[in-house]
């Protein structure tokens, strides 16, 4: 193929030029004469221009009108110009008409004698760039239909070609275009744009080409101004090109490269330049970029959204300016934002499609970030947004672009006002858990809030969240956990969440005047269909101030328990619990809620039993259900352990169930719960006492109270039962009642073990309580005491009283049965007894058999009496207390063996036989009452009894000794008159008769003190003595002979008998045994120092003058009985 028609051209045109060197002065002086008029016309240089421009003729060929000389300004200097080029294909077509070039000689090439251009330059000439179908770019002129880019890639291959002598063009160096009609063709896209006066500039170095264009390309209404420069690497074969650029919109020009497709998200007018590296086929090896924008719109495209498989996020939000710095490497297909800038408009807003459905305020936004082709990857290497508050700081991995798409993120956020969550929290991310925080959380703010998010597209234009955890720090957030109870305010501390819970973790806070140390808040169930809300809140502060908590609206636990906070003290630790569906319309019966509080140091007035509760450390539990209460408080002054439960609703199995256990340290306390314990003072019972009480409060049907005591530490000692306990013995007591209005209607059940003793039983009142029925003993055991009875009430205050049973051991009291002791009478005392016993024990070996009788006693006296009873072999004893005519009552005792029975009433051991009578009548209406009465013991023998054979001793009755120690001493009857009063028991003249001996007696016996004091007259022989004795009733003479002493023989002895029963001192005259009679009392001056008597010391003379006294008394004694006859 022959050279190029334009190379052949400039060959000739060189050539020319070397013709004309011999001439170039002669035209200099001319050139600078014709130039002052005007352009010098050169057409005689026109063949020699177009031989250098057309060095092939066979590929096209240059004709030119015209040449000239012209000034050009100080930077041209000279100048000459080629006026109308054609050039002229093979077929002579013209392909390419340039009005006007301008070209300077290479004085190199002129050197060598070669006339060739060293510049040319292109003046309005017409030219397109066209980029092909199959990707690749030309550059022609347009003057034909034919293309003409053989041209401008010859001229290009001659700026890079050395300087060849046979190639006349490769002496070209520069290559200029100015003011060209330019239209960019794009055959792919089938679009067109214009460009008027475009500049380019095209120029030879060392290492290829560089050149500058300047472009004022016409896109619509809108001109874009471009200028790019460029470098030619002609080692590499690659351009080098720098793009700058100014109020170009890239939305207008998205479609120029594949590659920038995704300007079309930029409606706005942009600045700045950008650099390319690419080989001479269009392919692009490098690119960076670093753009400037103004106010605007910037977005997703809808093309590359529905690309990335979220066609619902294509959207376009305003902004004021922009900046983005980076860079693509097309071989790598790795494009780099080194930095993303941009301010948005205000007002602007960044919508979340469907499913999530939301909009959030967006202020700015600063990024950085790669997409990888190769990989089809985007990752955000940081994005800060300001969100017109709070900010976010995101990076994020996204992987399979356009396919199954995966997005892995991370990100941060800073100061969000706990307000503004409905702003930034989408509702659909956990609805029922987003609408909960939203309306239940307020003030304070999330100082950051951090989160990592995996999601995938789901196939229709949305994204799936498939992995969300993340955490933040709340501070000075105020919690409505349950309306309306009091908000916890000024909360702080953490929260967590995934895709399935959001866990706020509260480290303190505040509510009402209670300090909240730690809570949980947490949300379940984000991934389904019902969400559900757990709050755990631990709360410190004065007990009232935790009891008027749980007592708010909508719990009112303390006024269910009837406890009023403000009658309370002591500080509490509070954990209460709530767990609900979260829902709207969220009702309290689908709220679980329950308070665990841990009480010190309460009080509280009036709680149970009338007392008042203090220094306690308590447990409760509460919930809907009821309320549970433990731990150690004081009841009253007594340290108690309580428990205490309280069942909430209509239907409970009961209402409240106290479960109170305590330690009375003294048992006279015990009154401090109400209970007298009366004449059980201290010396009967004393020590600790350690009880336990259960209460259950029902709300249909009568309360329950059972009360345990462990006796072991208590000491019991009761002498009339003849029972004692010591401490350490164990022992218990059990009763179980029935309430109704807090009145007892009811006991089912008592007993009482311990120390040897049984006893159980029962008790029945009225159905209102108002009364007591009956009280039944059904079991009483101790020692030898084994029955059963019944108590019951009368209207006038006093009670029947029934016993009956195998035993019952009256020995303990039965020596102070009768006895009169001083002290407190009680008027009010009535009742009536009735007892049917086998056997009731008088003594140690000593029991009545068979005993039926009846009792009844009037305040401070027993009123009747009937007894029948057997002692031993059978034989019996009757005894009848009945109200006689005259107001007073009258007592009778009648026995068939009276030393049987006097032997087992333990009132005298030594007799045998014998019947037995006592008659009298008490004197009730004298102040103190007295029993006037008559014993009368008839046919009886007395044996081995100690004062009597001590009496016989004296006088030497060795016969009646030895009778008294053998088979006993008879006597055929026995009459006391007696008078028993205040605890004396008066005698006067009793006598006591029998064939060998008889006595007389007056004196008294000290019943209470258990002291005589007795004097009376032995009278031995006394059958014999007696007939003497029958002058006894002869006047004058009988007391003379017998004395005064009914019954006192002619001959006796006087004697007196003092001190304590069991042992009494006995003393004897025996000298009156010589005087008859009255004449007796000569003697009783007579001490014991004077004869053989023993007498007690209290009767002894110390003194000469005492005994003188003694016989004075005796002498008067003597003459007034003297007198009396």
């Amino acid at each position: 193929m022959g050279e190029p028609l334009i190379w052949r051209t400039f060959r000739r045109i060189i050539q020319l030029l070397g013709g004309l060197g011999a001439g170039l002065a002669i035209i200099m002086v001319l050139l600078a004469w014709k130039l002052s008029s005007g352009p010098i016309s050169l057409a005689f240089l026109s063949p020699y221009i177009e031989t250098a421009l057309n060095p092939d003729p066979r590929s096209f060929r240059i004709r030119l009108d015209n040449t000239i000389l012209t000034w050009a300004g100080w930077e041209r200097t000279l100048d000459i110009r080629v006026v109308n080029v054609r050039v002229f294909g093979p077929n002579d077509a013209v392909v390419a008409s340039i009005p006007e070039l301008s070209l300077s000689l290479s004085a190199q090439a002129l050197m060598q004698g070669i006339l060739t251009p060293r510049s040319i330059e292109l003046f309005r000439p017409k030219l397109r760039l066209i980029r092909r179908l199959s990707g690749e770019f030309q550059v022609d002129f347009s003057a034909g239909e034919e293309d003409s880019d053989v041209m401008f890639r010859r001229l290009m291959a001659d700026l890079l070609a050395a300087p060849d002598p046979d190639r006349a063009m490769s002496y070209l160096s520069r290559f200029n275009i100015f003011d060209a009609d330019l239209t960019v063709i794009d055959q792919v896209l089938n679009m067109s744009w214009r460009a008027p006066a475009a500049q380019a500039r095209f120029e030879r170095d060392a290492e290829g080409i560089k050149g500058k264009v300047s472009i004022g390309l016409q896109v619509g209404d809108q001109r874009a101004d471009l200028v790019i420069l460029g470098d030619y690497l002609a080692a590499d074969g690659r351009l080098a090109l720098g793009v700058s650029f100014r109020e170009i919109t890239p939305s207008s020009f998205s479609g120029l490269l594949p590659e920038l497709s995704p300007f079309d998200a930029a409606d706005l007018p942009l600045a700045g330049t950008v650099s390319l590296s690419m080989t001479v086929d269009g392919s692009v090896d490098v690119v960076g970029f670093e753009i400037t924008g103004g106010r605007g719109r910037i977005g997703l495209p809808k093309e590359l959204a529905q690309k990335l498989g979220l066609a619902s996020y294509a959207q376009k939000i305003g902004l004021t300016n922009l900046t983005a710095k980076g860079s693509y490497n097309g071989i790598a297909k790795r494009l780099e934002i080194n930095d993303l800038s941009i301010d948005f408009v205000d007002g602007a807003m960044l919508f979340l499609a469907a499913p999530t459905d939301h909009k959030m305020p967006l202020k700015s936004l600063r990024g950085r970030g790669r997409y990888l082709g190769l990989k089809n990857r985007l990752e955000v290497v940081s994005l800060d947004l300001d969100l017109k508050g709070p900010s976010a700081h995101l990076s994020a991995v996204i992987d399979g672009i356009g396919d199954d798409m995966t997005v892995d993120a991370k990100g941060m956020l800073k100061n969000l006002a706990v307000d503004d969550f409905a702003r930034y929290w989408p509702r659909a991310w956990g609805t029922n858990a987003q609408v909960w925080i939203v309306s239940h959380l307020s003030e304070g703010a999330v100082s950051k809030a951090r989160a990592t998010l995996g999601m995938r597209s789901d196939g229709q234009g949305g994204l799936l969240v498939e992995r969300l955890d993340g955490d933040m720090d709340i501070e000075g957030v105020t919690v409505d956990y349950l309306p309306p109870m009091p908000k916890a305010k000024k909360v702080f501390g953490k929260a967590k969440f995934n895709k399935k819970r959001f866990d706020i973790t509260i480290s303190g806070g505040e509510a009402a005047d209670l300090t909240l140390h730690k809570g949980t808040i947490f949300f379940s169930g984000l991934d389904q269909v019902d969400q559900f809300a757990d709050i755990e809140l631990f709360i410190g502060g004065p007990v009232k101030s935790a009891l008027r908590l749980v007592d708010s609206k909508p719990l009112g636990f303390a006024s269910a328990l009837g406890i009023d906070p403000a009658k309370t003290g002591g500080v509490s630790g509070t954990r209460l619990k709530l767990r609900f569906i979260v829902e709207n319309a969220l009702t309290l019966d689908q709220v679980e809620v329950s308070a665990t509080s841990r009480l010190k140091n309460v009080s509280a007035a009036n709680v149970l039993l009338g007392q008042d509760l203090g220094n306690g450390d308590l447990d409760i539990k509460v919930d809907k259900q009821g309320m549970d209460v433990a731990g150690e408080v004081k009841l009253g002054a007594f340290p108690a352990m309580l428990g205490w439960r309280r069942n909430f609703g209509d239907k409970v199995p009961f209402r409240n169930l106290y479960d109170v256990s305590f330690y009375i340290r003294d048992i006279q306390r015990i009154s401090d719960f109400g209970i007298d314990l009366g004449s059980l003072s201290g010396d009967r019972i004393n020590g600790g006492l350690l009880a336990e009480l259960r209460l259950t409060d029902f709300d249909n049907h009568p309360d329950s109270l059972k009360i345990t005591a462990d006796l072991t530490r208590l000491a019991m000692e009761f002498p009339a039962l003849g029972w004692s306990k010591g401490k350490g013995i164990g022992g218990m007591a059990e009763i179980d009642l029935k309430l109704q209005d807090d009145l007892i209607i009811d006991v089912p059940r008592f007993a009482f073990t311990g120390g040897g003793m049984v006893v159980k039983g029962s008790a029945r009142y009225t159905a209102d309580g108002a009364e007591l029925v009956r009280i039944n003993l059904d079991r009483i055991i101790y020692g030898r005491t084994d029955m059963s009875g019944d108590l019951v009430p009368g209207d006038d205050g006093g009670w029947t009283l029934s016993f009956r049973g195998a035993s019952f051991d009256l020995a303990p009291m039965f020596e102070n049965l009768f006895k009169d002791k001083p002290g407190k009478k009680d008027p009010t005392l009535r009742f009536s007894l009735s007892a049917a016993l086998d056997r009731v024990w008088l003594g140690p070996d000593r029991a009545l058999r068979r005993l039926v009788g009846t009792f009844a006693r009037d305040g401070d006296r027993w009123s009747d009496i009937i007894l029948d009873a057997e002692g031993d072999e059978g034989k019996w004893i009757t005894l009848k207390l009945e109200p006689g005519g005259n107001g007073n009552r009258r007592l009778s005792i009648e026995a068939d063996d009276a030393g049987t029975i006097l032997k087992i009433f333990g009132f005298y051991e030594n007799m045998v036989g014998g019947t037995l009578e006592v008659t009298g009548e008490f004197d009730d209406t004298a102040a103190d009452v007295s029993l006037k009465g008559k014993l009368i013991i008839n046919d009886y023998r007395v044996i081995r009894a100690p004062a009597l054979a001590h009496l016989v001793s004296i006088m030497a009755l060795t016969g009646i000794l030895e009778s008294l120690e053998a088979e006993g001493l008879a006597f055929t009857s026995l009459e006391a008159p007696f008078n028993l009063n205040g605890g004396v028991l008066e005698i006067k003249d009793t006598k006591i008769t029998g064939f060998s001996l008889g006595f007389t007696a007056s004196g008294k016996i000290y019943t209470n003190a258990e002291v005589v004091d007795l004097k009376g007259t032995m009278v031995p022989a006394y059958a014999i003595n007696a007939a003497f004795g029958v002058m006894g009733t002869i006047p004058i003479l009988g007391p003379i002979f017998t004395g005064e002493d009914k019954g006192g023989g002619v001959f006796a002895a006087t004697y007196t008998m003092t001190g304590p029963i069991e042992d009494p001192k006995v003393s004897m005259n025996p000298l009156t045994v010589l005087a008859p009679g009255i004449f007796r009392q000569l003697f009783c001056f007579i001490t014991p120092d004077d004869t053989t008597s023993e007498l007690p010391d209290m009767e002894r003379p110390d003194t000469e003058s005492d005994k003188w006294l003694l016989w004075r008394k005796c002498y008067e004694d003597m003459f007034d009985r003297f007198e009396k006859m």
